[in-house]
């Protein structure tokens, strides 16, 4: 793959934020794909609207014309010069998210140079990246043609099979990667793992098949653990849920066999790793909304372990409440992130409130109430001061930012034991000083 374009792949690699039911077959790594029903065509048509272009089309233009002229005299070089920084254009634009004028430049290139493999490259990612996998398969094959040593040739051309459900052709592809170019590409592992689940699913759920699609999963996890990419790192969570996963059907699997072989504790650490981990996330960014979401799905999926164990327990005619104890703290740690979402939803209303009529004291309060309880204490100071600002004459206000004023000096002292109330793993982050400020 070119150089230039590396860093913009991995970025897109990494991005998940995909949804993981138990019922259906895992989400592809690195790729939104429309349903498997609808053609290239039809996909293509669907496109939402592109932005506001980020490239100068008269520069574009420009470009463009001088790589024809360049092409019909004959000056190769001064072409390959033009191609290489319109490839350069194309993927600025990409990286803007602007997909249609990325795909018009890379098309025109391919125009004048049928084999320019950034272009070819180039063109195979947009379209793998916005579901139109058949359409993807043909730049790579046409790319890898010409760079057949390429790891991320067969990543692309890999995922794409993956996420057409042809996962022969996708396994095929990912090993042929992790065995003979890349043993550590954390997306080749992950999505190696997913074909190789995908084949167990449609195949009756071959024990065997599961057991490869955890060992490559738990690889992929062990590569990026080790990274040290902040963006990879930030991931690890939702890999981990991936691997929990994988090894919860590994073990339903075997139940279906050997009820009594069945283990299903490495699941379990793992979606527990997935929740602390991304509790962690939350605590750095107290009022982002799909952290929450991650978490209750990451929660959702232990509880399922326990009930699935519980139902075991049921069929062995074993007496074990720890299944139901646990069920019931997940129940209450789910409700107590559902408080959390609610709060943060009613600190979302209020800042609106106050855009609407930034002359608006009480909601400014009220807000630096609510952020308060979220442990934003900075940001609950910010809203505080803007209602007193607003009605210096009430003394409720004052007080109340004297107290956030006077908790915060007293947080950067140094601390001489543990603080009380200290979060404890997969709990939702604590919330600031509890004294709220009366309403008028």
């Amino acid at each position: 793959m070119p150089s230039r374009v590396a860093q913009l792949h991995a970025k897109a690699l990494i991005c998940l934020g995909l949804s993981l039911a138990m019922s259906v077959p895992v989400a592809v790594f690195g790729q939104q794909n429309a349903p498997a029903s609808v053609s290239a065509d039809a996909q293509a048509e669907g496109q939402e609207a592109a932005p506001k272009p980020v490239l100068s089309i008269v520069l574009v233009k420009s470009m463009l014309d001088e790589a024809r002229k360049a092409v019909f005299d004959g000056n190769q070089e001064r072409a390959a010069e033009l191609f290489e920084a319109l490839v350069d254009l194309a993927y600025k634009a990409w990286k803007a998210e602007d997909q249609i004028t990325a795909q018009s430049v890379f098309q025109q290139i391919l125009e004048l140079d049928p084999y320019h493999p950034g272009a070819l490259f180039g063109l195979a990612e947009v379209h793998r990246q916005t579901g139109r996998s058949a359409w993807a398969i043909d730049y790579y094959k046409r790319y890898m043609k010409i760079k057949p040593a390429d790891p991320e040739g067969y990543f692309g051309r890999g995922t794409c099979y993956l996420a057409m459900g042809a996962f022969n052709l996708a396994v095929q592809d990912l090993k042929h990667l992790i065995m003979w170019l890349d043993v550590n590409h954390i997306g080749g592992l992950t999505n190696l793992a997913l074909a190789l689940h995908g084949k167990a699913q449609t195949s009756g759920g071959k024990v065997d098949e599961f057991r490869q699609a955890v060992f490559y999963m738990t690889r992929a996890v062990e590569r990026a653990s080790l990274q040290d990419s902040q963006e990879i790192r930030e991931e690890l969570p939702d890999l981990r849920y991936r691997l929990g996963t994988l090894i919860l059907k590994h073990q339903k699997a075997v139940a279906m066999a050997q009820p009594r072989s069945a283990n299903f504790g490495a699941a379990i650490k793992q979606f527990d790793m997935a929740v602390e981990g991304k509790t962690e996330q939350s605590r750095r960014q107290p009022i982002e909304l799909s952290y929450i979401e991650e978490v209750l799905r990451y929660v959702d999926a232990k509880f399922q372990v326990y009930a699935i164990l519980a139902e075991l327990n049921t069929k062995l005619k074993i007496q074990d409440v720890q299944p139901y104890m646990e069920m019931a703290e997940l129940t209450k740690l789910r409700t107590n992130w559902i408080v959390r979402q609610g709060k943060i939803l009613n600190a979302q209303y209020l800042e609106k409130a106050c855009q609407i009529d930034p002359g608006y004291a009480e909601g400014h309060a009220t807000l630096a109430t609510t952020l308060l309880d979220l442990g934003v204490v900075d940001k609950a100071l910010d809203q505080i001061t803007l209602a007193v600002k607003l009605d210096p004459k009430n003394p409720a206000y004052r007080q109340f930012r004297q107290r956030l004023i006077t908790a915060i000096r007293a947080s950067t002292q140094p601390a001489t034991r543990p603080a009380a109330g200290a979060p404890q793993p997969g709990r939702p982050p604590a919330a600031g000083p509890p004294s709220r400020p009366p309403m008028r």
